[in-house]
């Protein structure tokens, strides 16, 4: 691994205002046994830049690289239900002209969102008898069942009933809200190699069918097989994930880390031992969130033209390309923002995640400067930026938080930054009549 050694005051003071909690410091490791059979210090794992002798052993430890299979399916799915949501619209038989079934569409959508916001912390509840492993293998049955509704029901039975979308949405949400934080949890004693693999599998799921379903539907767009092929996709992105997570990754348990309702209730009022840890880290996935899900909507209002000029209105017509060009280019550049730095805060020093907002803010202003060719950049920032903070906080969490309370940690910080995704979202129509035509 090749990790940053730089130094200096001004990032010491970063430094202190990342791990410089008195709560945070009283539950750390002051000293780790490394492969090579030496005991690490805090300070000396900090001189090698390092966030104490805990992150430093953490990377000691072997990579699992399968672990990058385990998000495929659950954020395919995710993906299927975000990208493909007009095709099932039009499936079941709603068009756009009629208003109050278009309404009642859009509440069903909602679910996946809902679904989403509550599980991140309902799961410690409702699912308190299974062990955080068994909740990932709970995950991927409701997302395949979520997947099958929409496969089988609407498009190849062609039941039309709205129902139905309700039932397939609110799975999905229920899918991808208990995964997260939990398969996070069950890999964390396994080291920062093999997390980093996981935190990838990410955004690759997700832009594979964000990407690739609209590579592959550009040619026939109304042929029904291939989209139902999208669903049936996932179904197997499941299946493989669920079987590598059984025979490939192995099963650590840790006593009290959200095994029972009780453990639960005790890490909630134990709040003043974790909560400060991850304090800047949900505020930072908060307010990230919220750019991502404003700023992506608002493009989509900006540039909703069959044709884009890259260099604004006065653009010759030798730099205007069609909409779904501008489309393809954008989605590469959040997949790539996302991607490389998600691998990138596994290698170097880990910061303040604050301080990747200004790269949020950098990317909003060239987003809202209507000019098409500044758009890709500033979709770019806006995505590298929550790459960052998301890596950035999972190696923070393993560093900082004793054992047992990984997954409160980890469910109480996507929580917070779900919170920001959802008030992000709801600005989407303010922002399209600040903005003008």
């Amino acid at each position: 691994q090749c990790r940053s050694r730089r130094g200096g005051d001004a990032m010491a003071q970063v430094d202190g205002l990342l791990a410089g909690d008195a709560e945070a410091g009283r539950h750390r490791a002051h000293s780790a046994s490394l492969n090579d059979g030496r005991v690490v210090t805090d300070k000396e794992a900090r001189k090698e830049g390092f966030e104490n002798a805990q992150d430093e052993a953490a990377f000691e430890k072997p990579a699992y690289r399968a672990a990058m299979i385990l998000p495929l399916g659950i954020f395919m799915g995710y993906a299927s239900l975000n990208a493909l949501q007009r095709k099932v619209k039009m499936r079941i038989g709603i068009s756009d002209d009629d208003k109050d079934a278009s309404y009642l569409f859009s509440f069903a959508v909602s679910f996946l969102y809902i679904g989403n916001l509550c599980f991140r912390l309902l799961h410690n509840v409702l699912f308190a008898a299974l062990l955080p492993r068994q909740r990932v293998y709970l995950s991927y049955c409701c997302m395949t069942l979520a997947m099958s509704i929409i496969a089988f029901g609407i498009f190849a039975l062609h039941i039309q009933s709205i129902a139905l979308v309700f039932v397939a949405y609110a799975l999905g949400g229920v899918a991808v809200g208990s995964f997260e934080a939990n398969l996070l949890s069950c890999i964390s004693p396994l080291g920062h190699n093999t997390k980093t693999w996981a935190v990838l599998g990410i955004p690759i799921g997700y832009n594979i069918i964000n990407i690739g379903s609209f590579v592959m539907l550009a040619a026939s767009p109304d042929d029904i097989f291939l989209q139902m092929d999208q669903y049936l996709f996932v179904i197997i992105g499941c299946i493989i994930g669920a079987v590598t997570f059984h025979d490939r990754i192995p099963d650590q348990k840790v006593a009290g880390n959200g095994d029972s309702f009780g453990a639960f209730v005790r890490d909630v009022k134990d709040f003043r031992e974790w909560l400060p840890i991850i304090k800047w880290n949900s505020l930072a996935l908060m307010c990230d969130m919220c750019g991502v899900a404003l700023f992506s909507g608002v493009m989509m209002y900006i540039f909703d033209n069959d044709y884009v000029p890259l260099f604004g209105a006065n653009t010759s017509a030798s730099w205007i390309i069609s909409h779904n060009a501008f489309l393809a280019v954008t989605n590469l550049c959040t997949s790539l923002g996302d991607i490389t730095s998600r691998k990138i805060m596994y290698l170097m020093k880990p910061i303040n995640p604050l301080w990747f907002l200004l790269l949020t803010a950098g990317g909003a202003m060239c987003c809202l400067s209507k000019i098409a060719i500044l758009a890709w950049p500033g979709i770019f920032l806006v995505f590298f930026a929550n790459g960052s903070i998301y890596a950035n906080t999972t190696r923070h969490i393993d560093a900082w938080t004793r054992k047992d309370q990984t997954l409160i940690s980890l469910s109480a910080w996507l929580f917070l930054g779900d919170i920001g995704s959802v008030t992000g979202s709801n600005l989407v129509a303010h922002v399209k009549v600040w903005t003008g035509p």
